[in-house]
């Protein structure tokens, strides 16, 4: 299966994100929270479900990007 972790820092806590491919075409995430050095939020995700997180992942970064006006030549000095 295929496996993915990713680090991640939330407002309280330093985790790691990881995912696993399942053999339906779905996907398990896990959060582990590093200051506590524990498993929580496991979050099981059907194929349908997976693809509609990630696109909403990158709509949202989209929009993150559109908002954020372009630096003035003052800003980058």
């Amino acid at each position: 299966m295929d496996k993915l972790r990713v680090t991640g820092s939330f407002k309280w806590s330093q985790a790691d994100i990881m995912a696993e491919a399942k053999p339906d075409g779905g996907v398990r995430i896990w959060f582990y929270f590093k200051d506590i050095q524990q498993d929580r939020y496991d979050i099981d995700l059907t194929a349908v479900e997976w693809d509609r997180l990630v696109a909403w992942i990158e709509w949202q970064r989209k929009e993150v990007a559109l908002q954020k006006k372009p630096a003035t030549p003052e800003e980058g000095k």
